[in-house]
């Protein structure tokens, strides 16, 4: 199997999506889904809030032996990922945020379960996790409706 250049993906990943017309309708869609109310943009009742991101699965203190632990191998896992697929710099970059995430300095890391109290509160339901593969590394989508 060729090897990725993840570095490359990464420079290219929008003009690739933005060509297809599926992709583009499914932009438009999400932003008709979006109210304007006194300037602020606000998810219309049935938008979709959707969320992608890094996350950890221990919930604890940003001290918490078991939670640094989680953080570390998903970082470490995802940047050893990057190196053998050719993103050299996507792997520094990775390494350069980890201390960040640990101390909670700019970074933080929430629990799924987290997300979907803060979410709840604010009048959302009907939520679908999604985990990005390669499995393990703590890249999910995070899906949920606004009943209210």
């Amino acid at each position: 199997m060729e090897r990725v250049d993840w570095d490359e993906f990464a420079d290219r990943y929008d003009r690739v999506f933005l060509q297809d017309p599926l992709y583009v309708e499914m932009l438009r869609t999400l932003v008709e889904q979006v109210d304007m109310k006194g300037g602020a943009r606000v998810l219309a009742i049935g938008g979709k809030f959707v969320y992608g991101d890094h996350f950890t699965d221990v919930e604890g203190a940003h001290r918490d032996p078991a939670r640094c632990r989680d953080i570390i191998e998903k970082t470490v896992g995802r940047a050893l990922f990057a190196l053998d697929g050719g993103g050299y710099d996507q792997m520094l970059g990775l390494l350069r945020v980890l201390p960040l995430c640990l101390a909670e300095d700019g970074e933080y890391l929430e629990t799924p379960a987290r997300w979907r109290q803060l979410l709840e509160d604010e009048g959302f339901g009907d939520f679908s996790l999604l985990e990005v593969p390669p499995v393990g590394f703590g890249i999910k989508i995070l899906v949920a409706s606004r009943l209210r």
